[in-house]
Order: C-alpha cells, then structure tokens, then sequence
C-alpha cells in the first residue's frame, strides 16, 4: 500500500495528500498530534496536544503507529476524495501580543518589533469543495482586550519576546512572521505591556525558497494623544521574507486600508 510519505518534501509541508481507503496518517506540527483516517463514507480527525517543545527542525513527522488521541471529530460522505490538502492559515480572532517585559517607545522613536504566532492547520478536500477542520498548532488562551467588559473584543493570548532585529529571528516552519512597526508621534512615553494584532485582517505568505510563513507588516502610528491611533495594514509581502507569494486572503477585509481605531483597542498597560 503507498504511503503519503512520498508526498513530502523539504519545503513541501503543506499541500496535498493522498489515502488509499482505510488508511492513517500522523503529524507532529509543533505541539499538535494530528492523526487522519480515510474510510470509504468518513474522514475521521483526531488530535491531541504535546506541551513540550519539539526537538529537530522538521515540523511534519509521519508515523506508523496510530496515536491516543483526546478529540476526534468524524467527518461523513456518500464517498470520500482519495487526497486531502493540508494548508497553513491565521487564527480566526485578533492576537493579543504580550512581550517577555514592560515596553516603552519614546517620543517621536520608530520600533518594528517581529511577532511570530503559531499558524492552524486547515484540512480540505481534495476537490476544494469542503472545510473540514482548523487545528491551531498550539492552545492559546482566551483573553478580553478593551478599554472595559462593554467595549471591545474576545482574542487569544500570545507570550513573546518581540525581536526587533532580524538576525535574532529563528525559522520556524509553523509560525507565521508579522513585523509590527510603531511610531510614537506624542510628546510623552509610549509605555505598553500588550498590543492587539488584527491577524484576521491580514493575508498570510509563503516563501517560495524556504517555505517561512508571513503576513503584511502592521503600521502604527501613535498621535498627539491616547484617544485614537492610525493603523495601516501594508500592501503584500514584507521585504524581509524574500520573494513570496499569497496562500490565504485575510479572513475578513477592513473598511479602509488605515484604519483609525480607539487607543485602548491597540495597546493596554500604561498608555503615556
């Protein structure tokens, strides 16, 4: 019987698939065990989460032995594809960025600090014609992130150091690289200990030569008070990733390329 082995490739970690029926398949994706099994009328999902970091740098690891797994989802057809693609994509709620410390931008200063958040894993059919699941790589928590419990929006948590050279950057094949440029226009202090990243808003990107993950650059820029601030979202790729080309739109398209939102929307954790 062929195994989908012969389908990856070095750069080739997503894409797609091929199952003879009654087959499984198993991942390891950063924290996620992901196994998959093709029935004649079924797909069936199943994973679970290993909390410790994976060692080596090769982010799929197919396996022969099936795996215990904590959730399994069944997904039922008169009759299933015999190929599956496995794509990247961005989490489906704003990303609220806290760094390893308080942070603090001077007046009239310009900093790009470099997110990476863990991308999910979204399973489709071979014919495109059907969403199974999207699997985030790793839990992130819930968070609120607003100026109260009336005024602003449900997110997921993410802990970083927030690089702010590229040389200290490590490629990690299942997080996506966003660069998040602030200017600080006031005359006081930008201090801040969370910021919010509108990651539905943006398209995610693949390097055609090393296959790392990005997103557009996300510009703030900061006015002559906490009241509001201007956020753009930058057109294509950023100039860091090489030549790359889009694989997934933005989940939902702003108004307006610049956006002019509430202050508190953005950061949290001092203001000025």
């Amino acid at each position: 019987m062929e195994s989908p082995v012969k389908e990856y490739t070095d750069h080739g970690h997503w894409g797609e698939f091929t199952f003879p029926c009654h087959q499984s398949c198993h991942w390891l994706i950063h924290q996620l065990q992901l196994s998959l099994t093709r029935l004649s009328r079924e797909w069936q999902v199943s994973f679970q989460y290993k909390l410790e970091e994976n060692s080596g740098n090769i982010p799929l690891r197919f396996q022969e032995r099936t795996t215990t797994s904590s959730k399994l989802q069944r997904h039922l057809f008169r009759e299933t594809e015999d190929a599956l693609f496995l794509l990247p994509c961005l989490p489906d709620r704003s990303v609220v960025i806290r760094p390893a410390q308080p942070s603090t931008i001077h007046p009239g200063e310009k900093v790009t600090l470099y997110v990476g958040t863990p991308v999910w894993v979204k399973l489709v059919t071979g014919s495109g014609n059907h969403l199974l699941q999207e699997i985030p790589t790793q839990p992130l928590s819930d968070t609120w992130f607003g100026a109260n419990t009336r005024s602003g929006e449900l997110c997921y948590l993410l802990r970083t150091r927030g690089r702010t050279q590229t040389g200290d950057i490590s490629f990690e094949r299942y997080r996506a690289l966003t660069p998040v440029t602030i200017e600080n226009h006031a005359s006081t202090p930008l201090n801040f200990e969370r910021f919010c990243l509108p990651l539905p808003m943006v398209s995610l990107y693949q390097d055609e030569s090393t296959g790392q993950l990005s997103t557009q650059e996300i510009l703030v820029k900061r006015g002559d008070d906490d009241q509001a601030a201007e956020l753009k979202i930058q057109p294509g790729a950023p100039s860091i990733c090489g030549q790359s080309v889009e694989i997934a739109p933005p989940r939902r398209k702003p108004d307006r390329q610049v956006l002019v939102k509430a202050f508190s929307s953005i950061f949290s954790g001092g203001g000025s």
